[in-house]
């Protein structure tokens, strides 16, 4: 009875990793599609309108959870803001470094550090405000967003 128990386990395991496996290749197809239809905003100004748009003309959501997600993307825009000055600054330093004749490797990389540092920060800063968004709207799935930032952390060499 325990091994078929353990072999009917087994096959489950191995059913959901593949059911799993290709409604995640499914989506990322998808996503590939969307992101190749999709129009660069012309700046972060832009797509800040768009999203304010977005939130006031919402005809599903109530007028508590506008307030609140327009006071939170005023909060996010304003760290995103920040995070990007500091990179902004961290490059503009980094290739000033490289280019000059008496080159600090250990200047270099501490610089290298830090923007890796702002930008991880950044990232943090993204999904925070994802995560908000969905408590917000009543829509919590913790695992999806851990997920999601496991795959950004191991794309960018953070475990």
């Amino acid at each position: 009875m325990n091994t078929i128990t353990f072999w009917l386990g087994s096959f489950a395991l191995v059913l959901v990793t593949l059911v799993s496996s290709c409604s995640h290749e499914e989506i990322n197809h998808a996503l590939q599609v969307k992101l190749a239809q999709e129009e660069v905003p012309a700046d972060a100004q832009a797509l800040t309108s768009e999203m304010r748009e977005r939130i006031q003309n919402s005809k599903t959501m109530t007028v508590d959870q506008k307030q609140q997600l327009l006071s939170l993307q005023a909060e996010t825009s304003s760290k995103l803001v920040s995070a990007r000055s500091e990179s902004l600054k961290l490059r503009s330093l980094l290739i000033k470094d490289l280019t000059r004749n008496n080159y600090n490797e250990a200047e270099v990389d501490l610089i290298k550090s830090k923007l890796k540092t702002v930008e991880d920060e950044r990232l943090a800063t993204i999904f925070s405000a994802v995560d908000r968004v969905n408590q917000i709207l009543g829509r919590e799935s913790q695992e999806r967003e851990q997920y999601a930032r496991d795959l950004v952390f191991q794309e960018h060499g953070r475990n």
